[in-house]
């Protein structure tokens, strides 16, 4: 990058106009047809010092992309399931990549805090273009305490990430993590599973009116929900009811107005 670095910190500013606290954020990149795929993650903490705390602080789970006019170049390979197991305390993973395209490199990375990511294997695509394929890697260190997994994509100098896989050899407890709020059209969070079970999202006006449901069959670890079409919605203050075998967990979310 240049001028202002890639990653930067300031304090939100209470806006009495919209009720809501907001800080602009200027990074410079450089807009050029070999380099044009740049991704800014937000990270919310009480203090500068807690950002890199994980017990002090959250990170957005949307993720923003800032493309440069290259005719919206999207890196067409996907990766359609991805999921992991123990075995012997040894995370192994599989993902299933559909349209794969040449000379694509998938880095498996690891963390223990969902924050700080770092590369622990590299394998080659070996689908032919446009092809489906399925790759399997086996960490090789021992899961010691929770431990999260994600695949870069890679192909040329455009990227993405697959979603997270979470493995432990304790168990995972229910919870819900990394809510988008404010939400406009769609609302994102990420639940931890301690088995795979059903599941039910609620979203819940001031009124206790039900206003939006969804269920899904969850799996056991990490899983990022997504519930949609929520542009019609009412600006305001809404509860998300998250339901899973009984026990259930409410957060405070604030719809934007479209």
């Amino acid at each position: 990058t240049t001028g202002a670095g890639p990653i930067g910190t300031g304090t939100p500013v209470y806006n009495p106009s919209t009720g809501n606290y907001e800080y602009v954020a200027t990074r410079y990149y450089p807009l050029n047809t070999t380099d044009t795929l740049t991704t800014y993650r937000l990270i919310v903490a009480t203090t500068s010092g807690n950002l890199s705390n994980s017990n002090c602080s959250a990170y957005a789970t949307a993720q923003k992309i800032v493309v440069s006019a290259n005719c919206m170049f999207v890196l067409s390979t996907n990766i359609i399931s991805f999921k992991g197991r123990l075995d012997d305390d040894y995370g192994k993973l599989q993902w299933i990549i559909s349209n794969e395209t040449p000379n694509t490199t998938y880095l498996i990375q690891r963390s223990t805090d969902q924050v700080h990511f770092q590369d622990i294997g590299t394998l080659i695509g070996t689908s032919q273009d446009g092809l489906n394929a399925t790759y399997n890697f086996t960490d090789p260190r021992e899961i010691s305490q929770p431990t999260y997994y994600r695949i870069n994509i890679v192909s040329g100098n455009y990227q993405k990430y697959s979603n997270i896989v979470l493995l432990s050899n304790t168990d995972i407890n229910f919870d819900v993590q990394s809510v988008t709020s404010p939400f406009n059209d769609w609302l994102a969070f990420d639940m931890t599973a301690p088995d795979n079970a059903p599941s039910t999202f609620a979203l819940i006006d001031m009124y206790g009116r039900t206003v939006a449901q969804q269920k899904q069959n969850v799996n056991k670890g990490m899983n990022n929900i997504k519930m949609y079409n929520l542009g019609n919605l009412s600006s305001g203050t809404y509860t998300l009811q998250v339901y899973y075998n009984g026990e259930l967990i409410n957060k405070r979310v604030i719809k934007l107005m479209q």
